[in-house]
Protein backbone atom coordinates (compact mmCIF):
# COMPACT_ATOMS: atom_id res chain seq x y z
CA UNK A 1 0.00 0.00 0.00
CA UNK A 2 1.08 3.55 -0.62
CA UNK A 3 1.47 4.68 2.98
CA UNK A 4 2.77 8.10 1.98
CA UNK A 5 -0.69 8.83 0.55
CA UNK A 6 -2.65 7.97 3.68
CA UNK A 7 -5.12 10.77 4.17
CA UNK A 8 -5.10 12.79 7.37
CA UNK A 9 -8.17 14.45 8.81
CA UNK A 10 -8.55 17.30 6.33
CA UNK A 11 -4.90 18.32 6.29
CA UNK A 12 -3.46 16.58 3.23
CA UNK A 13 -1.45 13.36 3.32
CA UNK A 14 0.84 12.11 6.05
CA UNK A 15 3.87 12.87 3.91
CA UNK A 16 3.07 16.56 4.50
CA UNK A 17 3.19 16.18 8.27
CA UNK A 18 6.88 15.70 9.09
CA UNK A 19 7.83 12.51 10.94
CA UNK A 20 5.25 9.74 11.09
CA UNK A 21 5.21 5.97 11.28
CA UNK A 22 2.54 3.49 10.21
CA UNK A 23 2.26 -0.03 11.60
CA UNK A 24 0.08 -2.54 9.73
CA UNK A 25 -0.76 -5.93 11.24
CA UNK A 26 -2.91 -8.81 10.01
CA UNK A 27 -5.28 -10.57 12.40
CA UNK A 28 -3.34 -13.21 14.32
CA UNK A 29 -5.76 -16.08 15.00
CA UNK A 30 -3.15 -18.15 16.84
CA UNK A 31 -2.29 -15.34 19.27
CA UNK A 32 -5.63 -13.64 19.92
CA UNK A 33 -4.70 -12.24 23.34
CA UNK A 34 -1.49 -10.68 22.02
CA UNK A 35 -3.31 -9.48 18.92
CA UNK A 36 -5.94 -7.70 21.02
CA UNK A 37 -3.19 -6.12 23.10
CA UNK A 38 -1.46 -4.95 19.92
CA UNK A 39 -4.70 -3.34 18.73
CA UNK A 40 -4.95 -1.47 22.04
CA UNK A 41 -1.40 -0.16 21.53
CA UNK A 42 -2.19 0.88 17.97
CA UNK A 43 -5.16 2.82 19.30
CA UNK A 44 -2.76 5.02 21.27
CA UNK A 45 -1.41 6.50 18.03
CA UNK A 46 -2.46 9.56 16.07
CA UNK A 47 -4.85 7.51 13.97
CA UNK A 48 -6.21 3.98 13.97
CA UNK A 49 -8.05 2.17 11.17
CA UNK A 50 -9.39 -1.31 10.41
CA UNK A 51 -9.19 -2.08 6.70
CA UNK A 52 -10.48 -5.06 4.70
CA UNK A 53 -7.63 -5.94 2.33
CA UNK A 54 -8.07 -8.92 -0.04
CA UNK A 55 -10.34 -10.66 2.43
CA UNK A 56 -8.01 -10.04 5.38
CA UNK A 57 -8.57 -7.64 8.24
CA UNK A 58 -5.71 -5.13 8.37
CA UNK A 59 -5.22 -3.01 11.47
CA UNK A 60 -3.23 0.18 10.91
CA UNK A 61 -1.92 2.57 13.51
CA UNK A 62 -0.24 5.85 12.57
CA UNK A 63 2.10 7.45 15.10
CA UNK A 64 3.76 10.87 15.40
CA UNK A 65 6.32 12.22 17.93
CA UNK A 66 3.40 13.55 19.98
CA UNK A 67 2.37 9.98 20.84
CA UNK A 68 3.84 7.77 23.60
CA UNK A 69 6.97 6.38 21.97
CA UNK A 70 7.49 3.89 24.79
CA UNK A 71 4.20 2.28 23.85
CA UNK A 72 5.22 2.30 20.19
CA UNK A 73 8.46 0.50 21.18
CA UNK A 74 6.41 -2.08 23.09
CA UNK A 75 4.22 -2.62 20.02
CA UNK A 76 7.23 -3.17 17.75
CA UNK A 77 8.72 -5.77 20.07
CA UNK A 78 5.39 -7.58 20.19
CA UNK A 79 4.81 -7.82 16.43
CA UNK A 80 8.36 -8.19 15.04
CA UNK A 81 7.88 -11.89 14.16
CA UNK A 82 4.24 -11.77 13.05
CA UNK A 83 3.50 -12.60 9.43
CA UNK A 84 1.87 -9.90 7.34
CA UNK A 85 3.33 -7.05 9.38
CA UNK A 86 4.39 -3.90 7.51
CA UNK A 87 6.13 -0.86 8.93
CA UNK A 88 6.70 2.44 7.14
CA UNK A 89 8.42 5.60 8.33
CA UNK A 90 7.49 8.63 6.24
CA UNK A 91 6.45 6.23 3.47
CA UNK A 92 9.70 4.21 3.50
CA UNK A 93 9.26 0.55 4.31
CA UNK A 94 11.33 -0.74 7.24
CA UNK A 95 12.18 -4.42 7.46
CA UNK A 96 10.56 -6.06 10.49
CA UNK A 97 13.92 -7.56 11.44
CA UNK A 98 14.83 -4.01 12.53
CA UNK A 99 11.98 -3.82 15.08
CA UNK A 100 14.22 -4.44 18.08
CA UNK A 101 16.71 -1.74 17.04
CA UNK A 102 13.92 0.73 16.30
CA UNK A 103 12.34 0.01 19.69
CA UNK A 104 15.61 0.94 21.44
CA UNK A 105 15.74 4.20 19.48
CA UNK A 106 12.17 5.09 20.45
CA UNK A 107 12.80 4.29 24.09
CA UNK A 108 15.82 6.55 24.05
CA UNK A 109 13.78 9.25 22.32
CA UNK A 110 10.96 8.96 24.86
CA UNK A 111 13.36 9.21 27.79
CA UNK A 112 16.05 11.74 28.58
CA UNK A 113 17.90 11.40 25.28
CA UNK A 114 21.40 12.89 25.72
CA UNK A 115 21.28 14.45 22.26
CA UNK A 116 18.20 16.45 23.30
CA UNK A 117 19.52 17.54 26.69
CA UNK A 118 19.66 21.29 27.31
CA UNK A 119 23.19 20.91 28.66
CA UNK A 120 25.80 21.35 25.95
CA UNK A 121 28.03 19.08 28.00
CA UNK A 122 25.69 16.24 27.04
CA UNK A 123 24.11 17.03 23.69
CA UNK A 124 27.44 17.98 22.11
CA UNK A 125 29.29 14.93 23.40
CA UNK A 126 28.85 13.15 20.07
CA UNK A 127 28.00 14.06 16.50
CA UNK A 128 24.68 12.50 15.57
CA UNK A 129 22.99 9.72 17.51
CA UNK A 130 24.53 8.91 20.90
CA UNK A 131 23.15 5.36 20.98
CA UNK A 132 25.06 3.85 18.07
CA UNK A 133 27.69 1.17 18.58
CA UNK A 134 30.63 3.43 17.70
CA UNK A 135 29.63 7.06 18.37
CA UNK A 136 31.70 9.86 16.87
CA UNK A 137 33.01 12.03 19.67
CA UNK A 138 33.01 15.84 19.43
CA UNK A 139 33.38 17.36 22.88
CA UNK A 140 35.91 15.04 24.49
CA UNK A 141 39.18 13.35 23.62
CA UNK A 142 39.86 10.37 25.85
CA UNK A 143 42.58 8.27 24.20
CA UNK A 144 42.83 4.62 25.24
CA UNK A 145 39.90 4.88 27.66
CA UNK A 146 37.13 3.91 25.27
CA UNK A 147 38.24 2.07 22.18
CA UNK A 148 34.66 1.96 20.88
CA UNK A 149 34.56 5.71 20.35
CA UNK A 150 35.58 7.35 17.11
CA UNK A 151 36.72 10.91 16.60
CA UNK A 152 35.78 13.38 13.91
CA UNK A 153 39.43 14.34 13.31
CA UNK A 154 40.11 10.78 12.11
CA UNK A 155 38.61 11.98 8.83
CA UNK A 156 41.51 14.31 7.99
CA UNK A 157 43.36 13.07 4.91
CA UNK A 158 46.27 14.23 2.78
CA UNK A 159 45.64 15.03 -0.85
CA UNK A 160 49.21 13.98 -1.70
CA UNK A 161 51.89 11.97 0.07
CA UNK A 162 54.04 14.98 0.77
CA UNK A 163 55.49 15.72 4.21
CA UNK A 164 54.57 19.41 3.81
CA UNK A 165 51.07 18.82 2.48
CA UNK A 166 48.22 20.04 4.73
CA UNK A 167 45.55 17.64 5.93
CA UNK A 168 41.98 18.23 4.71
CA UNK A 169 38.79 17.14 6.46
CA UNK A 170 36.69 14.76 4.37
CA UNK A 171 33.34 16.17 5.49
CA UNK A 172 31.40 14.02 3.05
CA UNK A 173 32.86 10.83 4.52
CA UNK A 174 32.25 12.14 8.06
CA UNK A 175 28.58 12.84 7.30
CA UNK A 176 28.20 9.43 5.71
CA UNK A 177 29.67 7.81 8.81
CA UNK A 178 27.17 9.66 11.03
CA UNK A 179 24.20 8.86 8.81
CA UNK A 180 25.08 5.20 8.22
CA UNK A 181 25.67 4.35 11.87
CA UNK A 182 23.34 1.70 13.29
CA UNK A 183 22.50 0.62 9.72
CA UNK A 184 21.12 4.10 9.10
CA UNK A 185 18.25 3.47 11.52
CA UNK A 186 19.16 6.42 13.74
CA UNK A 187 18.09 8.76 10.94
CA UNK A 188 14.57 7.45 11.47
CA UNK A 189 14.52 8.78 15.02
CA UNK A 190 11.87 11.53 15.20
CA UNK A 191 14.30 13.66 17.19
CA UNK A 192 17.54 12.88 15.35
CA UNK A 193 19.94 15.76 16.18
CA UNK A 194 20.15 17.13 12.65
CA UNK A 195 21.91 20.24 13.97
CA UNK A 196 25.00 18.10 14.54
CA UNK A 197 25.29 17.59 10.78
CA UNK A 198 25.32 21.38 10.44
CA UNK A 199 28.25 21.50 12.87
CA UNK A 200 30.24 19.29 10.52
CA UNK A 201 30.07 22.02 7.88
CA UNK A 202 31.67 24.41 10.38
CA UNK A 203 34.57 22.17 11.40
CA UNK A 204 38.02 23.34 10.23
CA UNK A 205 38.62 22.28 6.65
CA UNK A 206 42.40 22.17 6.93
CA UNK A 207 45.16 21.41 9.43
CA UNK A 208 48.48 22.86 8.35
CA UNK A 209 51.45 22.27 10.65
CA UNK A 210 53.40 24.99 8.83
CA UNK A 211 50.88 27.62 9.90
CA UNK A 212 50.71 27.17 13.66
CA UNK A 213 48.31 24.24 13.91
CA UNK A 214 51.00 22.23 15.71
CA UNK A 215 49.92 24.18 18.78
CA UNK A 216 46.80 22.00 18.93
CA UNK A 217 47.51 18.90 16.86
CA UNK A 218 50.18 16.27 16.34
CA UNK A 219 50.67 13.17 14.20
CA UNK A 220 50.71 9.58 15.39
CA UNK A 221 50.52 6.19 13.76
CA UNK A 222 47.03 4.76 13.53
CA UNK A 223 46.24 1.47 15.22
CA UNK A 224 44.33 0.55 12.07
CA UNK A 225 46.12 -0.68 8.95
CA UNK A 226 45.28 0.31 5.39
CA UNK A 227 44.85 -2.05 2.43
CA UNK A 228 48.62 -2.44 2.16
CA UNK A 229 48.82 -3.49 5.82
CA UNK A 230 50.57 -0.23 6.66
CA UNK A 231 49.82 2.07 9.55
CA UNK A 232 49.16 5.54 8.25
CA UNK A 233 49.75 8.70 10.23
CA UNK A 234 46.66 10.40 11.61
CA UNK A 235 45.96 13.72 13.29
CA UNK A 236 45.20 13.70 17.01
CA UNK A 237 45.10 16.44 19.67
CA UNK A 238 48.31 17.09 21.55
CA UNK A 239 46.53 16.19 24.81
CA UNK A 240 42.98 15.91 26.20
CA UNK A 241 43.45 19.22 28.04
CA UNK A 242 44.63 21.06 24.92
CA UNK A 243 41.77 19.58 22.89
CA UNK A 244 39.30 20.79 25.52
CA UNK A 245 40.62 24.33 25.18
CA UNK A 246 40.51 24.13 21.40
CA UNK A 247 36.95 22.78 21.24
CA UNK A 248 35.70 25.49 23.63
CA UNK A 249 37.25 28.19 21.47
CA UNK A 250 35.76 26.64 18.36
CA UNK A 251 32.31 26.35 19.91
CA UNK A 252 32.44 29.96 21.02
CA UNK A 253 33.22 31.03 17.47
CA UNK A 254 30.42 28.98 15.85
CA UNK A 255 27.88 30.08 18.45
CA UNK A 256 28.88 33.74 18.34
CA UNK A 257 26.05 34.55 15.92
CA UNK A 258 23.55 33.75 18.71
CA UNK A 259 24.48 35.47 21.94
CA UNK A 260 21.85 33.68 24.03
CA UNK A 261 22.80 30.26 22.67
CA UNK A 262 26.47 31.02 23.22
CA UNK A 263 25.89 32.08 26.82
CA UNK A 264 23.80 29.01 27.65
CA UNK A 265 25.96 26.42 25.92
CA UNK A 266 29.37 27.75 26.86
CA UNK A 267 28.43 28.31 30.50
CA UNK A 268 27.37 24.67 30.66
CA UNK A 269 30.76 23.61 29.31
CA UNK A 270 32.84 25.96 31.44
CA UNK A 271 31.00 25.24 34.66
CA UNK A 272 32.60 21.80 35.02
CA UNK A 273 36.17 22.94 34.27
CA UNK A 274 38.28 25.22 36.48
CA UNK A 275 40.50 26.31 33.60
CA UNK A 276 37.70 27.97 31.63
CA UNK A 277 39.16 31.41 32.41
CA UNK A 278 42.21 30.47 30.34
CA UNK A 279 39.94 29.67 27.42
CA UNK A 280 38.31 33.07 27.66
CA UNK A 281 41.70 34.80 27.59
CA UNK A 282 42.95 32.93 24.49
Amino acid sequence: MQDENIQTDGSGTWKDRGWWMSVDIIRQRSAKKKYDEALDLQGLGERYDLILDNGKVLARGVFTPANDLNQLAKLLLMIEKWSGTEIHIRGKRIDCSKCWSMAQIFRCCAGMAPCQCESAEKHLTYIGCHKVKYPISLLHYLPNLNLKERYWFEFYEKARDDVYEPYYLDKKALKQAVESANDGLSLHCPRFPAQSLSLIDLLPVKVDFRRGDARWWRLERSRKKNRNQQQKKIIVPRSPEIYRRWICQWLRSVLSHDKDARSEDMSAIHHAHPWHADVERN
